[in-house]
C-alpha cells in the first residue's frame, strides 16, 4: 500500500498461473493516519464490537450479517475456530443512504481476547503498544489456516527451535537437499517433520520427544512471505517422523527481509541425511578446537575470524526463544518460538569475546521473542553462510537494554539492545541446501509525481536511459521494496499490470515516506523486484472464488487499484474515508469501472464528510454510491451478494484497528478464514 506494509501470513500463497476467474467483488475503505499507539480520540472505522474473552464460546443468534452469509455458509451460520474471536455486532441495520452528519465516536474494542502471554503483554506495555497489540492477536490462530498449510507443504526449508536435552535453546535448519517439501501431512492441527530431514549430528536431533515445546518458521525469500508456527512434539514414529501439534500460527509483515532466490543445486538428490549433515561440529569456546560432541564453553568469539566476520556481516538470522514451559503447563501461549531478525550488515555484531549484540527494530509490535526473554532468557541463534552453505548455531542467555544509548542502526531506529552471552557454539558446513542468489537492486528513474490527494503523492518510476532494461513484470497486488537513504520499506504497487512503468502511491508520512516525497521528477530511486501475493492474482487454479471483495482504508487503497485493473471476476470497490479531500483515485475508478469487462460496483463510506460531499453523494447520477458514516460487516455481505457470489473473497488492506473486527464478524458471520485476506501497515 502507500505506506510499509504487512502481509497476513494466511494470505501467503505462492502466485498461481492465471486463469479464467469469475465475478470480483472489491470494496476500499480510505482509512486515516494511525499511531502506534492507540488512543480514545483516534478516527474509528467500524462500529466498535464487544470484547470477548479467551476460551469463551459464541452462542448462535441471528444478526444481519449473519443472515446474509447464510448464502455464503451452505445456509448454516459458523462461528470462529479461534475461540477468542466472536465479538458482537450489532443487530440494527442502518441503509447506504447520506446522513446528515456522522455518528459520534465510539470506543475501539478490539475483537478478540488475547492469544499473549505475560511476558509479551508486559513488553507490550512497556513500549506503548498494548492497545494496538491487542489488534495483532487476531491474526494468530489456534490452527494452521489453509492457505498456510498450502505455504508450509511446499517448503523444501523450515527453521525449528527448541531447548536440547542438556536446556540449551537451539535453532536448526530442516530441509532436503533436492527441493522437495521437508514438511508431509500438513493439516489445520498438525504437520510432519520427515525422517532424515534433520541432520543425526544437529543440536536438536535427540530432543525431538514427544512433549517437547518447538518453534517453527518458514519464509519465503523470493516473495518475502512469512509464517510462524508454535507446537509440540505429539508422536514420535518408528522410521523417525516428528508429529508437531499445531498450538498457534501466524504471518508477520515482509518488512527487512533481504530478498534471496533458491535454487536446488544441480546433483542434488534426496536423502535420508541432508547434505553436509556429516560434518557437523561442534566447537569448544575454551579451547577453540573442534568436536564431535556437545558444543561446551566458547573461547573467543573475536579471536576466530571466521565467525565473527559471519556474525557481522549478517543481514539475516535466525532466533529460538521459549516461555520456559514446566510439564504440567498446558497453555499453548506458553511453548516455544522461532523467530528471524533482518537488517543491515552490523545490525548484528560480535562484541566481546563470548558476546554478541544485536539491535531490535520496530516490528509487529508483539514482541514474541523479548516476552519469552523476559520470562526463560535461553536463546539460540543461527547464522548462515548464503554461499558456502555453513551454518553457525548458537546458544546463550539474553539480556534486553530498553534504553540503547545508541538511536540509529543501519538508519532505522533502535528500540531494544540484545546482548547474548554465547555458551557454545555449532557449525554445520552444508547445512544450507541449494544455491542462494541475493535479489540485485536496481535505480528506476521518477519520471512523473502526481498527487492523488491530500497528503498521497503517486510516483511513476521507469528505466533509466543508462540501463534501459525492461522492467520486470508484477502481479496485481505486489509490492516492491524501496530503498532510500540506507532504509528499505515496500510499498504495493498501484498501477495498471500491463504497463511498461511501475507506480506506487504513498502517503507522507514517516521518515522514510517523507524522503520520498521530498524527491523531484528525474531523480533516481533504488528498488528491489516486485515480491508477495495478495488478492485474486494469486489463487489457485482450482479455486472456487466467484466473487471478490477488496475492501481498504484510506491509503490501504493501492494495492486494490492493480487489482480493480486486472479483475476477471465482478468486482465491488468499497473506500472508506474521512472525506473528500483525504479521498485518493476517486476519479480513476470510474475510468477503471467503465472499461472493466465484468461488473465493477464502487461504494464510499465517508466518516467525515464536508458538505460538498455531501452534496455530490446525494446527486441523481454518480457512479460511486456513497454514504456517511463508517462501513460494517453486513455492507460487505450485502454487495457480495448484489454480485450474485455464492462463494466471494474478501480482501482488506488498512490499519489494523480497522480490518480486524471486520474480519472477525465475517469469519463470525461464517466466511472461511481461508476466503479473508488482508495487508495492513507496518
Amino acid at each position: 500500500m502507500g505506506r510499509p506494509h504487512q502481509t497476513r501470513g494466511d494470505l501467503l500463497a505462492l502466485p498461481a498461473p492465471r486463469q479464467q476467474h469469475k465475478p470480483l467483488l472489491l470494496f476500499i475503505v480510505t482509512p486515516m493516519r494511525s499511531s502506534a499507539r492507540a488512543t480514545a480520540n483516534q478516527e474509528q472505522w467500524v462500529r466498535p464490537l464487544q470484547h470477548k474473552i479467551r476460551g469463551e464460546t459464541t452462542a448462535k443468534r441471528e444478526t444481519p450479517h449473519s443472515k446474509l452469509a447464510q448464502a455464503f455458509a451452505g445456509g448454516k451460520s459458523r462461528t470462529s475456530a479461534l475461540p477468542p474471536r466472536g465479538s458482537k455486532v450489532s443487530r440494527s441495520r442502518e441503509t447506504t443512504a447520506v446522513a446528515a452528519a456522522p455518528p459520534a465516536e465510539a470506543t475501539m474494542v478490539p475483537p478478540i481476547g488475547t492469544t499473549y502471554h505475560e511476558g509479551e503483554l508486559s513488553v507490550q506495555e512497556r513500549m506503548g503498544v498494548a492497545e494496538t497489540a491487542k489488534f495483532r492477536s487476531a491474526h494468530q490462530k489456534t490452527f494452521l489456516p489453509e492457505p498456510s498449510q498450502d505455504f508450509f507443504a511446499k517448503r523444501p526449508f523450515v527453521v525449528i527451535s527448541a531447548l536440547d536435552a542438556e536446556g540449551r535453546m537451539y535453532c536448526s535448519m530442516v530441509a532436503t537437499a533436492d527441493g522437495s517439501p521437508c514438511l508431509q501431512d500438513v493439516t489445520s492441527k498438525s504437520l510432519v517433520l520427515r525422517a532424515g530431514s534433520l541432520s543425526p549430528r544437529d543440536a536438536l536431533r535427540t530432543a525431538l520427544v514427544p512433549g517437547t515445546a518447538v518453534g517453527l518458521i518458514s519464509i519465503d525469500f523470493s516473495t518475502r512471505a512469512r509464517v510462524r508456527v508454535n507446537s509440540t512434539v505429539s508422536n514420535v514414529a518408528a522410521n523417525g517422523d516428528v508429529t508437531l501439534a499445531v498450538e498457534i500460527s501466524a504471518s508477520h509483515c515482509a518488512q527487512y527481509i533481504t530478498q534471496r532466490t533458491w535454487q536446488a543445486s544441480p546433483g542434488d538428490k534426496a536423502s535420508s541425511e541432508p547434505k553436509g549433515a556429516r560434518k557437523a561440529k561442534a566447537i569448544s569456546l575454551s579451547t577453540g578446537s573442534a568436536s564431535s560432541q556437545a558444543p561446551g564453553p566458547v573461547a573467543s568469539l573475536q579471536d576466530d575470524p571466521v565467525l565473527k566476520h559471519l556474525i557481522d556481516g549478517a543481514d539475516t538470522f535466525f532466533i529460538g526463544s521459549s516461555y520456559g514451559r514446566r510439564d504440567d503447563d498446558v497453555d499453548a501461549r506458553h511453548g516455544a518460538d522461532a523467530s528471524n531478525r533482518c537488517g543491515s550488515p552490523g545490525f548484528v555484531r560480535v562484541t566481546g569475546h563470548d558476546t554478541l549484540t544485536f539491535d531490535n527494530y520496530n516490528g509487529n509490535q508483539m514482541y514474541s521473542t523479548l516476552g519469552n526473554i523476559t520470562k526463560d532468557p535461553r536463546v539460540g541463534l543461527t547464522f548462515f553462510d548464503w554461499e558456502s552453505g555453513e551454518a553457525l548455531q548458537i546458544s546463550g542467555i539474553a539480556a534486553i537494554n530498553f534504553a540503547p544509548e545508541q538511536q540509529q542502526g543501519g538508519g532505522e531506529r533502535v528500540l531494544q539492545v540484545v546482548t547474548v552471552r554465547v555458551d557454545s557454539v555449532r557449525r554445520v558446513p552444508g547445512a544450507l541446501p541449494g544455491t542462494w542468489k541475493q535479489s540485485q537492486s536496481r535505480p528506476l528513474v521518477i519520471s512523473k509525481k502526481v498527487d492523488e490527494s491530500e497528503g498521497v503523492t503517486s510516483f511513476y518510476l521507469k528505466a533509466p536511459a543508462l540501463d534501459p532494461r525492461p522492467l520486470a513484470p508484477f502481479i496485481s497486488g505486489q509490492h516492491m521494496p524501496v530503498l532510500i537513504k540506507g532504509l528499505n520499506r515496500s510499498y504495493s504497487l498501484s498501477g495498471n499490470p500491463g504497463d511498461d512503468t511501475y507506480r506506487i502511491s504513498v502517503k507522507n508520512i514517516g521518515q522514510v515516506s517523507s524522503a520520498l516525497h521530498k524527491l523531484q521528477e528525474g531523480d533516481e530511486v533504488t528498488c528491489f523486484p516486485p515480491a508477495g501475493s495478495f488478492g485474486p492474482a494469486a489463487l489457485d487454479a482450482r479455486s472456487e472464488v466467484d466473487a471478490v471483495v477488496l475492501v481498504a482504508a484510506g491509503v490501504g487503497i493501492t494495492p486494490m487499484v492493480s487489482m480493480a485493473y486486472d479483475a476477471t471476476r465482478p468486482t465491488a470497490v468499497i473506500h472508506a474515508v474521512k472525506n473528500g479531500k483525504q479521498w485518493p483515485f476517486r476519479a480513476e475508478f470510474l475510468k477503471i469501472s467503465a472499461a472493466a469487462p465484468k461488473t465493477m460496483k464502487l461504494r464510499a463510506f465517508l466518516s467525515r464528510p464536508e458538505e460538498k460531499d455531501l452534496a455530490v453523494a446525494n446527486a441523481a447520477a454518480h457512479d460511486w454510491e456513497i454514504a456517511a458514516r463508517r462501513v460494517r460487516a453486513e455492507d460487505l455481505l450485502q454487495v457480495a451478494k448484489d454480485l450474485g457470489a455464492t462463494k466471494p473473497m474478501f480482501c482488506f488492506c488498512g490499519p489494523l484497528p480497522f480490518s480486524a473486527p471486520l474480519m472477525a464478524a465475517l469469519e463470525e458471520a461464517g466466511i472461511p478464514a481461508a476466503d479473508i485476506k488482508s495487508e495492513s501497515f507496518g
